[in-house]
């Protein structure tokens, strides 16, 4: 077919090229093909793909990474947590519990749409945060436990730096049940005059609250704790669609001094 201007014009295939993760995924299965290397840049598709779920649901989803060619990123249980708690956005005051002010409140976090949220300040560590020893001065050790170990179990040896601890226990947990470990900390801050600040994960948060409400607590009994929760990174659309993803760390300091970190059953 030859045009006015001379041109030829010929009919090929006008199919996009595959992902990036699709093509990456088709060279390494290929001993033979060039790897086209390490690629850690920003994912446009992976964002047009996860505003698709928010918006629309599973279907959608699908459609968004068909048209790009593109290979599903999102496990079942991903997309799963995403469709549950996807939702509006909305700039709303954090709520508070009924122990005192500020004792648990969530933290959220969004570097899109809401950075007021992102902006705001770390809240004040008002029971005090000890300075320890100089770390020139003391010898660094680590030390591996397996729970297979009966005659040293994690739980136990966790247990004896609480009962140890002088000046300060700071802890992460994803998710917090074990009445001992509550009252062992508890008997630490009230007792000893050990301050203690505890960040949960904020999904998993009622499941504390509910130990608490077991327990009988009182917010006199956690008078030298502080008890916040926290989310992770919080992911909105343009339409105001967000959820936000979990903190699942479990780790421990002890009179900056020493650090665990780790979990166990």
């Amino acid at each position: 077919m030859m045009p006015a201007n001379g041109n030829l014009l010929y009919k090929g295939n006008c199919r996009k090229p595959l992902g990036k993760l699709a093509q990456r995924l088709e060279e390494v299965k290929c001993p033979w093909r060039q790897s086209s290397g390490l690629e850690l840049s920003h994912s446009e598709v992976a964002r047009l793909a996860t505003d698709a779920l928010l918006e629309s649901g599973l279907a959608a989803y699908k459609r968004a990474l068909a048209g790009e060619r593109e290979l599903g990123f999102l496990s079942k249980l991903e997309i799963a947590y995403i469709s549950q708690r996807g939702g509006v956005a909305r700039l709303a005051e954090p709520s508070h519990s009924d122990w005192e002010a500020g004792d648990t409140q969530s933290e959220l976090t969004s570097g899109t749409y809401f950075p007021m949220q992102s902006d705001s300040e770390a809240p004040v560590l008002d029971l005090g945060w000890s300075k320890g020893q100089s770390c020139a001065s003391l010898p660094s050790d680590t030390q591996v436990i397996f729970q297979r170990d009966k005659t040293h179990s994690i739980k136990d040896t966790i247990r004896q730096l609480f009962s140890e601890a002088k000046s300060l226990i700071a802890i992460m947990m994803d998710l917090f049940t074990d009445v001992d470990i509550f009252c062992d900390l508890l008997e630490a801050s009230a007792k000893r005059g050990v301050p203690v600040y505890l960040l949960l994960e904020e999904t998993n948060l009622e499941h504390f609250m509910l130990m608490c409400d077991e327990l009988d607590i009182q917010k006199d009994h956690v008078m030298n704790m502080r008890i916040r929760s926290v989310v992770g990174d919080t992911y909105c659309t343009k339409s105001g669609k967000k959820f936000s993803g979990q903190v699942l760390e479990k780790f421990m300091i002890i009179d900056l001094e020493q650090v665990v970190a780790g979990s166990y059953r």
